[in-house]
């Protein structure tokens, strides 16, 4: 009875395992998504409402859609004596659920903005959603690819552990 329990337990942990390396995938899709619809939303504000790189970073915060962005929330931008991109990027450092690749992206994106008239931060918008958009084509296929045999591996591993004990 204990061996029976043992089989399944270790059966679990291994299943586990491979549905956890599965959805870091899928959550990194999903971030990479968000960031998106934040490039999308703050095009919309420079664009419509021309306001400035701080204020459209303070309504993002602001706004629970970004809630999963926790670089945003880290970061303190209504501190006027400090200049935005160096806000900005501190609080995409401090970030630790970021990849190097889009913590270098994000960071390029925030010393870009509001350094130039509306036309040329809506070309940095652009220009970054062109490499997001490749980010997130990798990301959709690896997940696809990956994510399904993340998850088959667990549980064949689960399995073979379970059968050699047994």
């Amino acid at each position: 009875m204990i061996r029976l329990l043992g089989v399944l337990l270790i059966f679990s942990a291994c299943c586990s395992v491979g549905m956890n390396m599965s959805l870091g995938m899928k959550k990194k899709l999903e971030r990479l998504n968000l960031f998106r619809r934040m490039t999308d939303e703050t095009a919309t504000l420079i664009r419509y409402r021309a306001l400035t790189v701080r204020e459209i970073f303070l309504l993002l915060k602001e706004n629970g859609a970004y809630s999963d962005l926790l670089f945003l929330h880290n970061a303190d931008f209504s501190d006027k004596r400090r200049p935005v991109g160096e806000i900005w990027q501190k609080s995409i450092d401090s970030d630790f659920t970021l990849s190097n690749e889009e913590k270098k992206l994000l960071i390029q994106l925030g010393r870009q903005l509001g350094t130039t008239d509306t036309e040329g931060q809506l070309s940095v918008i652009s220009v970054f959603n062109e490499s997001l958009d490749s980010m997130i084509e990798k990301q959709s296929e690896k997940y696809a690819v990956k994510g399904k045999l993340c998850r088959s591996m667990g549980i064949l591993a689960g399995a073979m552990a379970g059968i050699l004990i047994i």
